[in-house]
């Protein structure tokens, strides 16, 4: 996920499930984003994926990600969309594999691959993707996959700094390449997609840290929020506590549930107050699961008028600093939601936000004072800009504040109404 993202690009950062099945294949799709820092590219993401190993056998892992029939420089080049979403993209993947003891470092290296003839299992259709075959014992093991060339510190790190080719990055997204261009030919590479294969007595893995709190959610008045949580685990139950608050952190509802193996439930949220009102939902869980919600404005037919994504934020933001993009203007304006990683023991904090033009020049600074759950649209504490107006806001906490969950809010202005848009924010430095 890049640091420096894009206000259209936010759905990406979760990646597919297609299919699971223990003793079976599993396939997992994702991408790998180029990693910004103020538009400054610092490399390129890797993933990590989690898979429990059952019983000592063996093991095969499969990528297909290069789509085209030759390499980067030859031509004529035959391109083939394997994945079916509209859009080429070349990758040469490397993989690492790593036992995973709680706390990962390089002496913890099993394999890695970066290709070759033993590829084409998976419908690959190019030497350069990677695969491994081989024998494990029982336990839990972590599949980091990352662009050519990719060592074993940065697989570990999660950012290939790409030192071989100094600054020379990969992946690189082509529509429709033309004769006589290649990699370095094009500005349009921010990401390219891959697809893996598990074939084993294994199960997928999906991390979590215990807590998922979405940020912002609306009820009442012609509102409603719907929450979907789903267990990814083939094999294993999730338990999880629900509670929903309204803005001031009052307790709205709280329930426990229990999901089996695979299960999706669906939950909707009302209030019975006339004007709708915000808060936040906070799911306490014991394993990792996966879960969305939306809220959605009915007219007096009970039609759907407005629908809303909201994005949880699972992992909590302990950095000192994060950064959200900003737009405002006659037709967008964005603004942040924040609530601390433990809401029901802090009762307020306060929080610096600095806003910044494009340009890096500081515009305003001012102190925040902030309650369990903050959402608010930057005009509202930067009352003195002006559209139209392009830049960021870094958000700097501490001391009571020092863990938080926060989302970007973005809303458009259209001739047929208005759409709001939840998007992540990214870490500073």
């Amino acid at each position: 996920m890049s640091r420096h993202l894009n206000f259209l690009f936010f759905l990406s950062i979760f990646p597919t499930l297609v299919g699971a099945a223990t003793g079976a294949k599993i396939v997992v799709r994702d991408q790998i984003d180029v990693v910004y820092d103020h538009g400054t590219r610092l490399g390129t993401e890797v993933d990590h994926w989690f898979f429990r190993q059952n019983s000592a056998g063996p093991v095969r892992i499969d990528i297909m990600a290069y789509e085209a029939q030759e390499g980067p420089f030859e031509r004529p080049i035959r391109t083939q969309d394997l994945n079916k979403d509209g859009e080429i993209t070349l990758i040469d993947t490397y993989i690492y594999l790593f036992r995973d003891d709680g706390d990962l470092d390089e002496s913890d290296e099993i394999a890695h691959n970066d290709g070759g003839t033993g590829t084409y299992l998976d419908g690959s259709i190019y030497v350069s993707d990677s695969f491994l075959s081989l024998n494990l014992d029982p336990g839990e093991y972590i599949l980091a996959i990352g662009s050519y060339v990719l060592t074993v510190e940065n697989a570990v790190e999660g950012l290939n700094t790409d030192p071989y080719r100094g600054g020379f990055f990969y992946p690189l997204t082509v529509t429709n390449p033309l004769e006589g261009t290649h990699y370095g030919d094009t500005e349009e590479y921010d990401h390219a997609d891959y697809t893996i294969t598990f074939s084993g007595d294994l199960e997928m893995i999906w991390p979590g840290d215990g807590r998922t709190i979405f940020p912002q959610a609306v009820f009442g008045g012609d509102w409603r929020t719907i929450l979907s949580v789903t267990n990814p685990d083939s094999m294993h139950s999730a338990d999880i506590e629900m509670r929903v608050y309204d803005q001031i952190g009052s307790q709205l509802r709280a329930e426990d549930i229990s999901l089996s193996p695979l299960e999706t439930r669906r939950f909707t949220f009302t209030e019975s107050t006339e004007q709708p009102i915000s808060g936040y939902l906070v799911l306490e869980h014991n394993r990792g699961i996966a879960s969305s919600a939306r809220y959605e404005g009915r007219n007096a037919a009970d039609e759907i008028e407005e629908s809303v994504g909201v994005i949880p934020n699972a992992d909590v933001i302990d950095r000192e600093e994060f950064i959200v993009d900003v737009v405002y203007d006659d037709k967008i304006n964005t603004g942040i939601a924040l609530v601390p990683d433990d809401v029901e023991e802090i009762e307020s904090g306060q929080v610096l936000a600095t806003l910044y033009d494009d340009s890096g020049t500081k515009v305003g600074e001012t102190t925040l004072s902030v309650p369990k759950h903050f959402s608010k649209f930057v005009p509202d504490f930067f009352p003195t800009i002006e559209k139209p107006f392009q830049g960021y806001l870094t958000i700097r906490h501490g001391g009571s504040y020092d863990r938080v969950h926060a989302i970007a809010l973005l809303i458009e202005y259209r001739a047929d109404g208005w759409e709001l848009t939840s998007l992540p924010v990214h870490p500073g430095e």
